[in-house]
């Protein structure tokens, strides 16, 4: 049981956090079970990131070129999956928005 637990730990690990660099970042979850990308520093770094409710999230090893987060693949059932960048702020999620909204 101590193997299981050490691969689903290793699985919802993305890497060194990019605002203390100290911490890792890790998939936690919330008392409501929504769940959220948080940094294992944490009372001294509060740097949390949300994350789609739906589908399965594996960790990517890929870095955002925009910004230098880490990135995660989301996976959803008969979806393509796609990448994502954790920063609520990254300038690829602008230009996906614009995008969007022109398509509507």
């Amino acid at each position: 049981s101590e193997a299981s637990f050490e691969t689903n730990r290793k699985a919802n690990e993305f890497g060194t956090c990019p605002i203390c660099k100290k911490g890792t970042l890790r998939i936690l979850y919330s008392k409501t079970r929504k769940r959220f990308v948080g940094c294992s520093n944490y009372p001294k770094c509060t740097s949390t990131h949300s994350l789609p409710q739906n589908g399965l999230i594996k960790q990517s090893e890929k870095i955002c070129k925009h910004d230098n987060f880490p990135q995660v693949i989301v996976i959803r059932k008969a979806k393509r999956p796609w990448t994502l960048c954790l920063n609520p702020d990254c300038p690829s999620k602008e230009t996906w928005m614009n995008s969007k909204n022109k398509n509507s």
